[in-house]
């Protein structure tokens, strides 16, 4: 136990200066684009060259924050910025900034949500949560018939979000410890950190998460947060 220990804790040294390192260097050329960025911006005041340098500067900005979760979670740092969320609204805006990524690897994204879910929690992270699960199962379907579908609805005082793909399932040997460092799945060349920091995420805003998975039927995430007290 305490060799696993030790070897743990030296893993998340290593990454926690490679990815300092990382976030260095490519602070300085991310700030290059978005200012590359802005200037297209006013030089085509088209709606559609708006939209499209919007999202520019917003993919950098998300690079950058994936990469500062990566060195928090290394150095057991669960710091949450919190704010009122409407749920609807961070889930399209969640589709639209991957859209470009989802017709690229040529799968099916639905998204439903009721209307007036509310909760209060940190965006940067709960769309770091997002983008772990969907990344896992773009990663991990079938591109010509993947299908994954995100609902979010209330379920009595909690919001409850199901991420569903119609994947092969998380194989059974990982699944008790699929959200401990360093265990991947469906993946070439991950980690192991995703599902690890979306646990932690959800736990330092007092929710829950878990799973159901087979081959036939694909893997679904629950994940449940406190519904919003508004006064």
């Amino acid at each position: 136990y305490y060799v696993n220990q030790l070897a743990y804790k030296e893993k998340m040294t290593l990454i926690g200066e490679m990815v300092n390192t990382i976030i260095h260097d490519f602070r300085s050329p991310f700030t290059g684009i978005q200012l590359s960025s802005s200037m297209l911006k006013e030089l085509h005041p088209d709606q559609e060259s708006q939209e499209w340098c919007d999202l520019i500067s917003m993919q950098v900005q998300r690079m950058l924050n994936m990469a500062e979760e990566v060195l928090a979670f290394s150095q057991g740092n669960t710091k949450l910025y919190c704010q009122l969320i409407d749920i609807a609204k961070l889930l399209q805006n969640f589709a639209k900034l991957n859209q470009v990524y989802i017709d690229f690897s040529s799968v099916e994204l639905i998204v439903s949500v009721e209307e007036g879910l509310i909760i209060n929690a940190d965006e940067n992270k709960i769309n770091r949560v997002l983008q772990n699960l969907l990344s896992n199962a773009v990663e991990a379907l079938d591109k010509s018939e993947g299908k994954i579908e995100i609902r979010a609805r209330r379920k009595d005082r909690l919001v409850e979000i199901t991420f569903s793909d119609n994947g092969p399932g998380i194989p059974q040997e990982i699944q008790d410890k699929l959200f401990e460092a360093f265990v991947s799945y469906g993946k070439q060349g991950g980690i192991g950190l995703g599902t690890a920091i979306v646990k932690t995420i959800i736990d330092a805003h007092n929710g829950k998460i878990f799973f159901e998975s087979s081959p036939s039927t694909g893997t679904t995430f629950y994940l449940h947060f406190p519904l919003a007290k508004i006064d």
